[in-house]
């Protein structure tokens, strides 16, 4: 009998690991991704006011209809949480060189949670410069 208790608590504590383990969600990131010509002299920068996310970034060019120099492209930030809060996350398109010359912001506010899953809270864009200046507005995606 005592070996059968034994038996059964071992499997009651078995099976509620393993429901506990697919209560588990995977941790989220952001994907900003956004039309980018570095050879026009405007780059992003991707700033948060609380240190929230490990930002990393990646630029893709586009594959040219002719054999140019300095096709546009587009560049992706990916945003991996590391710790719980709220922070702004602003991405800004400037010209440095030319006095921080700003052509678009775009501002979201995100929630991570103890289990680094993400909220959007708000999302506000700005574009300053001409209207011509990007094809397409950035995007943003939480996977």
């Amino acid at each position: 009998m005592k070996k059968k208790i034994m038996t059964l608590a071992a499997v009651l504590m078995t099976m509620g690991l393993l429901f506990a383990a697919c209560g588990k969600k995977e941790p989220q990131m952001v994907v900003l991704t956004m039309p980018s010509n570095p050879t026009t002299g405007f780059t992003w920068e991707v700033t948060q006011t609380e240190d929230l996310f490990t930002i990393t970034s990646e630029f893709a060019e586009d594959a040219p209809d002719q054999e140019i120099t300095g096709a546009g492209g587009t560049e992706t930030f990916t945003l991996t949480p590391k710790t719980a809060g709220e922070t702004e996350v602003t991405a800004t398109y400037r010209r440095d060189w030319e006095g921080g010359e700003v052509d678009t912001t775009v501002t979201y506010t995100f929630k991570v949670d103890k289990k680094m899953q993400i909220e959007l809270l708000s999302g506000t864009g700005e574009l300053s410069g001409d209207e011509n200046s990007m094809n397409n507005p950035p995007e943003m995606e939480i996977r």
